[in-house]
């Protein structure tokens, strides 16, 4: 049995850093699978700010960069990380670490050998990698799993809403909205969604509210596909990932240095 391990870098190494976690348990220096650490690339956002400016402007104000938690990021990254058995670095400039881990766990369900992909993260849109993909297993505790199936993830946060990044979604279109669409209506809004049939509009548009139905028919058809492009996962070429991987040689002496210049808990 062959397992990988995909860290979502960012996100798990700041919880980890907030709850105070002994370095080495969240980053050992020695693994017995190998581990990728993907980290969000130099203007990462951009991509997604030119299809739609507000993306993730409430993280922009609210950056911990007081409590040192950015600090703990980049000297995890550059310090130890590269004296960690087994440990393989990557981020890609222009690249958000979602998209870059939805092409490795994707790619890495193709692969015979790997019988096993173990995810770190409790971002809820890696639930929808989870559709069809027998091998992947998220590691940590996602909550909005316990409500919304995997193949649904998409659409749900395409008409509910995802306030961490700033998408709206439709205006007063909550959980109990979602939870009560009809099968029909469910296909209905994927079939618009992910294509271009407007013989939907109308039909989907009687399902809706009147302050709904009269945004939906103005300038909310494009924002809704605006949104679902937004928060799906974008395609990446395999060559560039393959060739922004960085891959660690094991050095005790170093990783205890770095432990003890930069980490908490030793």
């Amino acid at each position: 049995m062959s397992t990988i391990r995909i860290y979502d870098a960012n996100n798990y190494l700041r919880r980890n850093f907030e709850k105070g976690a002994p370095v080495q348990q969240v980053v050992p220096q020695y693994q017995r699978c190998v581990s990728l650490w993907v980290f969000d690339g130099a203007g990462a956002l951009a991509k997604r700010r030119e299809l739609y400016p507000e993306y993730k402007v409430k993280r922009d104000r609210e950056t911990p960069t007081i409590n040192g938690a950015y600090d703990f990021l980049r000297a995890v990254k550059i310090d130890l990380l590269p004296h960690c058995e087994n440990a393989i670095t990557l981020d890609m400039p222009g690249w958000e670490a979602d998209d870059v881990i939805a092409h490795l766990v994707q790619a890495y369900a193709r692969v015979d050998s790997i019988t096993a992909i173990e995810l770190y993260s409790n971002d809820g849109d890696f639930l929808q990698l989870k559709t069809g993909n027998q091998k992947l297993k998220i590691m940590d505790t996602i909550k909005l799993a316990e409500q919304v199936d995997p193949a649904l993830i998409r659409l749900y946060k395409t008409l509910v809403g995802d306030s961490s990044d700033n998408i709206p979604g439709l205006k007063g279109f909550g959980d109990k909205a979602f939870a009560a669409l009809s099968a029909d209506t469910v296909a209905d809004w994927l079939g618009f969604l992910a294509g271009t049939d407007q013989s939907l509009v109308s039909d989907l548009a009687d399902t809706l509210k009147p302050a709904q139905r009269e945004w939906f028919l103005g300038e909310g058809k494009e924002k809704l596909r605006l949104f679902w492009r937004i928060v799906g996962f974008l395609p990446i070429d395999a060559d560039l990932v393959n060739n922004s991987m960085r891959i660690s040689v094991s050095d005790r002496d170093e990783y205890q240095r770095t432990c003890r210049q930069y980490m908490w808990g030793i």
